[in-house]
């Protein structure tokens, strides 16, 4: 529910809590990685590893990376 997350329940939780996020913060991240590349593929008609593809890959990928810090709050309260 909405109950707050403090040092205490986390030190309670323990290293079932680090597991948790690191598992949602995993599948979060591939997924990020996937998309890009299929949104890369799409638009460029490329696969990200073509010569001299991987810069524009990669500015596909940093939105999507910078869409994934601005959630870190979400991804952890999934996780716990």
């Amino acid at each position: 529910g909405g109950e707050r997350v403090d040092r205490a329940r986390l030190a309670a939780l323990g290293a079932n809590a680090l597991l948790a996020y690191g598992f949602v913060s995993n599948i979060s991240y591939a997924s990020c990685i996937i998309a890009s590349w299929v949104i890369f593929g799409k638009r460029t008609g490329l696969s990200p590893l073509a010569p001299g593809q991987w810069p524009a890959f990669l500015a596909v990928y940093a939105g999507f990376w910078a869409v994934q810090n601005v959630i870190r709050p979400a991804r952890f309260a999934l996780s716990v």
